[in-house]
């Protein structure tokens, strides 16, 4: 399955009975989703509450030619490969001519409040030795960026 490369952006609203500033800041963002070809060419950098964001971007660097990816942007979702199991459990180990390792499922993984090291290994997943060359990105940017 490929995930296609789309840009788009959405308010996000609360239900009435939250708070007008907190609707208005929901507002202000806009979520960006862009494929790159890896070594995509940016630094991803950890903010003390778990938030992992677009620390510099690499002149001529895959981030830097696709013109969607901004310093500043935060990991919202990034593509993941996941082992999935067989009908039963057949793929949960490997077995005596079993196949596991052809078995992989792509996701969407929610970065969101995830620690550095997981987010990179989600990241990290989308390996070239499964013929997996692109990783897919939802960015989340405010609007003042």
């Amino acid at each position: 399955m490929l995930w296609p490369v789309i840009v788009t952006a959405r308010g996000c609203r609360l239900p009435p009975d939250e708070s007008s500033q907190a609707d208005q800041d929901s507002t202000r963002q806009q979520f960006i989703r862009v494929k790159l070809r890896k070594p995509m060419g940016m630094v991803l950098s950890e903010k003390s509450n778990n938030v992992v964001f677009v620390e510099e971007i690499s002149a001529g660097g895959n981030a830097d030619k696709s013109g969607k990816v901004q310093v500043g942007d935060v990991i919202s979702k990034c593509s993941a490969y996941v082992l999935k199991s067989g009908k039963d459990g057949d793929y949960e180990r490997e077995g005596y001519g079993k196949r596991p390792y052809t078995n992989w499922e792509p996701i969407m993984f929610d970065c969101t409040g995830q620690d550095f090291k997981t987010v990179m290994s989600a990241i990290s997943s989308n390996n070239d030795r499964w013929g997996i060359f692109d990783v897919t990105l939802e960015l989340r940017r405010s609007r003042s960026n």
